[in-house]
C-alpha cells in the first residue's frame, strides 16, 4: 500500500493564477513568481483567476474596481464612459470559496480589482479619478463569510520572514481542527 499521508497532510492554498502558472492576466502576460518552488513544498495550490473564470478572455479590457451604492462591482472604460458589470466576478468568488472551503490560507495579486487585499484603486462613476484604495470583491466575499484563512499577496511574500510566518499560520490554521 502506498502512503500518500504527506500529500493529503499539506494544506490547501489557493493562489491567484497568474503568480507564475498561467498569461491570465488583462494583456495576456504571466508574473514571474521566484517563491512559487518554494511554497509548493509546504502546500497544495490551487490556482483560480476569477475575471477569466466569468468569462472576461484573455487579453481584455483592464477592469477596474467601481464602488456604486456601497457595492464593489467591475468595469471599465469605453469611450469615456463606464461599463460596468455587475456580479460578474461575484458569482464565481462565492462558487470557488464554497468549492474550496477547506483551503488554509490565500496568496493573492495585490492591486487586483477581483484578488486584491487592501491595495486596490477604486473609483465612483461617473467620475474618471480614482477615490482610495480598498480590498477587492473576493476580500469582500472573504469578510463576509468570516473565513478566517490567513492571506498574503505576492509583494509581501518577497520578505523571507514574512514567507515563514504565512507558512506557519497556514499550518496552524489546518491542523487546528485535526
Amino acid at each position: 500500500m502506498i502512503n500518500n499521508s504527506n500529500k493529503q497532510d499539506k494544506p490547501l492554498v489557493l493562489i491567484s493564477r497568474c503568480l507564475g502558472f498561467k498569461p491570465c492576466r488583462y494583456d495576456g502576460s504571466i508574473i514571474e513568481f521566484n517563491q512559487l518552488k518554494e511554497l509548493k513544498k509546504s502546500f497544495i495550490l490551487k490556482p483560480i483567476c476569477p475575471e477569466v473564470a466569468a468569462g472576461l478572455g484573455v487579453p481584455r479590457p483592464p477592469v477596474k474596481l467601481v464602488v456604486l451604492n456601497n457595492r464593489k462591482e467591475v468595469g471599465y472604460l469605453f469611450n469615456n464612459h463606464w461599463q460596468i458589470k455587475p456580479n460578474i466576478l461575484r458569482n464565481v468568488i462565492r462558487k470557488y470559496l464554497r468549492d474550496y472551503n477547506n483551503a488554509g490560507g490565500m496568496i493573492l495579486k495585490e492591486k487586483s480589482p477581483s484578488c486584491g487585499i487592501k491595495r486596490c484603486k477604486y473609483y465612483k462613476p461617473p467620475g474618471r479619478d480614482f477615490k482610495g484604495r480598498t480590498g477587492g470583491i473576493l476580500i469582500e466575499e472573504y469578510n463576509r463569510l468570516n473565513l478566517g484563512w490567513p492571506l498574503i499577496d505576492e509583494i509581501s511574500l518577497q520578505s523571507n520572514s514574512s514567507m515563514e510566518k504565512f507558512i506557519a499560520d497556514v499550518k496552524k490554521f489546518h491542523n487546528k481542527d485535526r
